[in-house]
């Protein structure tokens, strides 16, 4: 672009639905309708955003901390939504899913076959524990980059704030690190490989269309695009990508 002028400006929302991601503060939900007394927290804020990435930082986070749902809950937030898009039959792959208990959520509405995956050991094994009572789901230790299923193996894929982590350390948000693109790219080939030919990715994200859609709407990943505006908390967007075609297995 010929200068800064001609460029979409981040809106006060999307500074405000960044600046509650990286501090780990409670952003307002639309069940929220007046101001609530703030519950102390650890200290979880690292000094450098880039400790997001780092297994090391959300081990320890884990060991401290029992539960907390990034953005948004299931229920009274985006459970009409979700409807559209995911069955009860649906076989469920949650990324990322940290100590959140959004599938516990989900698993109570009725979708049952759900399986949750974190690259840290430590919550996988408070999470089995947490939620023994409910067989159906199953917690892995797996890397959402490194995606250990087979071939068409998952009807819906669900991330909710998983892959904001690889924000964190963009740089300029007009040209991203290209650490940025190589972890977005080997994530969504990752999801496209074991999603069936119609299966969905659904993306829960604080990051606006303009900035996450050249992420995830692209011809090698097979699927279309399109993009729903929750209107809850500050501002936040469902991203859904229906598969079309197989995706090729390839590097950008």
């Amino acid at each position: 672009m010929a200068d800064d002028e001609e460029r979409p400006q981040l809106s006060a929302h999307a500074l405000a639905a960044l600046q509650s991601f990286l501090s780990g503060a409670d952003p307002p939900t639309s069940n929220e309708t007046e101001a609530q007394p703030t519950e102390e927290k650890p200290d979880f804020i690292p000094l450098d955003n880039a400790l997001y990435k780092e297994k090391g930082y959300w081990d320890e986070r884990f060991e401290r901390e029992d539960a907390y749902d990034w953005l948004l809950h299931f229920e009274g937030d985006v459970q009409a939504l979700l409807g559209q898009y995911v069955q009860p039959s649906d076989r469920i792959l949650m990324v990322g899913c940290g100590n959140s208990g959004f599938s516990a959520e989900l698993y109570d509405h009725g979708y049952k076959s759900i399986v949750n995956i974190d690259f840290s050991e430590v919550v996988i094994d408070k999470m089995r524990d947490k939620y023994q009572d409910r067989p159906e789901m199953s917690w892995r230790v797996m890397d959402m980059k490194q995606l250990q299923f087979e071939p068409a193996s998952f009807d819906v894929v669900i991330d909710k704030a998983a892959m904001d982590v690889f924000m964190c350390d963009i740089g300029d948000v007009w040209d991203p690190q290209p650490h940025v693109w190589t972890d977005t790219f080997e994530m969504c080939s990752g999801i496209s490989r074991v999603l069936k030919p119609t299966g969905r990715f659904l993306q829960i994200s604080f990051d606006q269309p303009h900035f996450r859609r050249r992420f995830l709407d692209k011809q090698e990943f097979g699927w279309t695009f399109a993009v729903h505006n929750l209107g809850v908390g500050l501002g936040y967007f469902l991203y859904a990508m229906v598969k079309t075609q197989p995706g090729a297995e390839e590097t950008p």
